[in-house]
């Protein structure tokens, strides 16, 4: 009998920037390659762009680590023949903005042992705690670096055993690693007496992670803030351009991208995968298969049924927290620099609020408590965002996946006039202290809740980051290898949310897959 032969040597399974990286990846190395998107019109996943009228939003990044000359950003664009991607960086005098009690904003300037001369000149009172938990975050950034480099994080504990057998580290930094693997954000804290405002200033960008300081992973606190203390980009032509270009260079080595294709099926045969089946009928074959779909979904489609433990099963419980995106425009805004800038602005309604916000409904009839606020206009003057002379302005605020929907997990059908009402409380909050004029300059305003983000891209119960970002982070990513022999997950679960780590993510897996160095 005539062996079948596929049509595909890969099939990847949606198109956020890990699924895209390891097609554009394998399409350039000779393989023929198949990404099939559910969304008609885009590509790109968390940072896909969706359009408002005259206004184009990037529903998740805001900025990028890793992207300077030589990083793994730049290397891999390099790679593709990208070379005339540039970035830009935010302010290095303040990337950071943090306003506590609607103060005035306290600038956080690009490098953490600047950060540190800045916050011990500004506390005099608290210099040796400050330099002591310092130092610490430094310490686990250089092993979390180094490691990063040689990808013993993504391959688990069985690639740092390994690593630790082979001697190509030692004993001392693994007992380091493990050591604090075991700490809270909040252990470090308390371990040195630090309190108060230099606290509340420490933990202001938390929503990097969405875990209070007593549940998020020191380690992943340090490897998300420091990782922007070596250096906080944009792109200099925006998200999009970013996304598409990465796209493109695929299609030009002969991938197919193939949009409006939810695959519904993943038939399985013994322990291999042997085809596809997407909503509007089509079936792809390929010799293997990559999912960059959350992983619940993926064992879900797995036909016949008896098969779907082969993949691994992820609790609600371990899900990350998920966000409220407010996507606002301004038209003929004169903005200040000074306030927002070439920079975030994290707004903290006081010291203690960072206890109280995650985990808890965003309340729709007051301002937000906590909120991070960003002008990508501002940041770069390039086309394709809004019309010459206008902004956009995207704030993000945490929330909870339940508040939006009903007990049977439906969307609730009446929440759209309390998030129109609370629409206009932001833009008035914005107005009255960051932002003067938005009021009378408001073109329009967006707000996604988990339940919509859900819907577009797949984000299980709307959650922003893949796993949460709590101590176990650190040793249980789930790996790439499923119970199939061909069927490979790829995703924030698989490495870590962010563009950058989902291309480490990607030329990992491509690595074991192409043995391509």
């Amino acid at each position: 009998m005539k062996r079948h032969i596929p049509e595909y040597d890969y099939a990847v399974i949606g198109s956020g920037i890990g699924g895209l990286s390891v097609a554009a990846l394998l399409a350039k190395s000779g393989k023929r390659v198949v990404v099939l998107e559910k969304d008609p019109d885009q590509i790109g996943g968390w940072a896909k762009t969706f359009r408002d009228g005259a206004y184009n939003y990037t529903i998740g990044p805001r900025y990028l680590w890793d992207f300077g000359p030589g990083e793994v950003g730049d290397r891999f664009l390099r790679t593709l023949g990208l070379d005339e991607l540039t970035f830009c960086q935010l302010d290095e005098l303040g990337f950071d903005k943090i306003s506590i009690g609607l103060s005035d904003p306290v600038d956080v300037p690009r490098g953490w042992d600047r950060y540190c001369r800045d916050l011990c000149r500004r506390h005099p009172e608290e210099t040796e705690a400050i330099e002591s938990f310092f130092a610490l975050c430094g310490a686990l950034f250089q092993i979390i670096q180094a490691w990063k480099q040689d990808y013993l994080y993504y391959g688990g504990p069985r690639a740092l055993l390994s690593a630790l057998w082979n001697r190509r580290v030692d004993f001392s930094t693994c007992f380091t690693f493990v050591r604090y693997s075991r700490w809270t954000l909040a252990d470090a804290l308390d371990h040195y007496g630090i309190t108060g405002r230099v606290r509340a200033e420490l933990c202001a960008q938390l929503a990097l992670t969405l875990e209070p300081a007593r549940d998020v992973s020191l380690l992943g606190y340090v490897a998300v803030t420091l990782s922007y203390h070596a250096g906080a980009y944009y792109p200099d032509k925006h998200f999009n351009y970013l996304i598409q270009s990465i796209g493109e260079s695929a299609r030009k080595d002969g991938a197919e991208i193939a949009l409006g294709k939810r695959v519904t099926r993943v038939s399985a045969q013994a322990n291999r995968i042997v085809a596809v089946q997407c909503a509007d009928g089509t079936t792809y074959s390929a010799e293997r298969y990559i999912s960059n779909a959350d992983p619940a979904v993926t064992r879900s489609l797995v036909v016949p049924a008896t098969e779907q433990s082969r993949v691994p099963l992820i609790k609600e419980a371990d899900y990350g927290r998920p966000i409220l995106g407010i996507f606002i425009a301004a038209s003929n805004l004169s903005m200040d620099p000074a306030v927002l800038g070439r920079g975030n602005l994290w707004h903290l309604h006081d010291e203690s609020v960072l206890d109280r916000v995650f985990d808890k409904d965003c309340r729709l009839d007051q301002p937000p408590e906590y909120a991070h606020i960003f002008c990508p206009t501002l940041v770069s003057q390039e086309p394709g965002l809004a019309p010459p002379g206008d902004h956009i302005i995207l704030v993000m605020v945490p929330c909870t996946y339940s508040q939006f929907v009903d007990a049977s997990g439906a969307s609730l059908p009446d929440i759209q006039d309390d998030l129109d009402s609370y629409g206009k409380i932001v833009v008035d909050f914005l107005d009255q202290h960051y932002v003067p004029g938005l009021r009378e300059s408001l073109a329009s305003c967006v707000i996604k809740t988990p339940v919509d983000f859900e819907t577009e891209i797949g984000a299980r119960f709307g959650n922003a980051y893949g796993l949460r970002f709590d101590t176990r982070a650190a040793v249980r990513r789930v790996q790439n290898e499923t119970g199939f022999e061909n069927l490979y997950l790829l995703n924030a679960f698989t490495s870590l949310p962010g563009i950058a780590t989902g291309i480490m993510g990607a030329e990992y897996l491509y690595r074991q897959l192409v043995d391509d160095k």
